[in-house]
């Protein structure tokens, strides 16, 4: 399953945008390696529980089978009480204060990327992407500017910047340079 192809970590949630992103990633020749955060789960009851609609068990089988489909790795990552300390925690602290707090902001930097990174450093791999609509360009002072996504009503780029020259200078956005319909129809033609 593994090549001498370069490696690249593809964040998957099971939805179309990061399922077209690892198969761009793919058909660009890099060796894929999907993840798939486990962030939440809460317990309605002793025999029912529920997760959260990012990264949700259903996410999880669909990320398998995308793997399966392109033939790569497909990592479960576990980082349920790292996110509930950074995350949970903060928003509930910052929603008593009356303050409307955005979970994606601290999670992206602080959970996200991070264990993406280590991961990626871990396994051998110089990138980690994701299917957010954002994009990035190098400087002439070989900084990383995070810059919009093309599709304007798909932007996502005000969740991610909180991420460091680091995280940026390693991260790829390939649906970024696409507006959303051009993901929906790859995705709808190739059955993603």
């Amino acid at each position: 399953m593994l090549s001498s192809k370069e490696k690249i970590i593809v964040a998957l949630s099971g939805g179309v945008d990061s399922a077209v992103s690892a198969l761009k990633l793919s058909r660009m020749g890099f060796n894929i390696i999907g993840v798939t955060f486990k962030l939440w789960e809460f317990q309605l009851s002793p025999h029912n529980r529920r997760d959260n609609l990012c990264c949700s068990s259903e996410g999880i089988l669909a990320a398998q089978e995308l793997c399966r489909k392109l033939n790569c790795e497909h990592i479960i990552y576990d980082v349920s009480e790292q996110f509930f300390q950074q995350v949970v925690k903060d928003f509930l602290s910052e929603y008593k204060l009356g303050r409307t707090p955005n979970p994606c902001i601290i999670c992206n930097p602080q959970i996200k990327w991070s264990h993406l990174i280590k991961l990626a450093d871990k396994l051998g791999a110089n990138y980690v992407a994701t299917g957010h609509y954002a994009r990035t360009f190098r400087t002439y002072r070989q900084s990383f500017n995070l810059v919009r996504g093309a599709d304007r009503e798909k932007d996502q780029s005000y969740f991610l910047y909180r991420l460091s020259q680091q995280q940026l200078a390693r991260t790829k956005f390939p649906v970024g340079n696409m507006l959303k319909s051009q993901v929906q129809n790859i995705a709808k033609s190739l059955d993603l």
